[in-house]
């Protein structure tokens, strides 16, 4: 089994334990399969394992800032509409915006906005609030 396929069945094993016994038992099986491993196997295991922690990290850092932005957008959701949102800048459906900004699974893929379309969520925020500004500008 080559190393990457290997880290990423330790990992799925990893996250199946629910006890400290269990932990302590997989910590003592992993030791052993490093021991095992000769020094050129030990610095590919090493090269994969480095690899899938910043795959991860990657992930986590793309999820954590996907959250963020449904947190501050819930804010305006009220005031501002989701269907305007996507009908005037999307040319999408309310529902296909909701899949996007609540991280929907859609054929068992997480949805979520793309580089180009966070470009037109950024935009369209923009316009809106000059909208905004031009009303008060009217009222004021």
């Amino acid at each position: 089994m080559d190393a990457r396929k290997e880290i990423e069945k330790l990992k799925r094993e990893f996250v199946s334990l629910k006890t400290e016994e269990e932990r302590k038992v997989f910590d003592v099986k992993l030791r052993n399969n490093l021991q095992s491993k000769t020094e050129e196997e030990k610095q590919e295991f090493a090269k994969a394992f480095v690899n899938s922690a910043h795959s991860d990290a990657k992930r986590i850092k793309e999820f954590c800032n996907e959250a963020t932005i449904r947190l501050k957008l819930q804010e305006i959701l009220g005031v501002v509409s989701m269907a305007y949102i996507a009908r005037e800048y999307f040319h999408k459906s309310k529902y296909w915006f909701s899949q996007k900004l609540n991280g929907n699974l859609k054929n068992g893929m997480i949805c979520s906005f793309t580089e180009d379309e966070m470009k037109t969520l950024v935009f369209a925020l923009k316009d809106i609030n000059a909208k905004i500004q031009n009303a008060l500008n009217l009222i004021v």
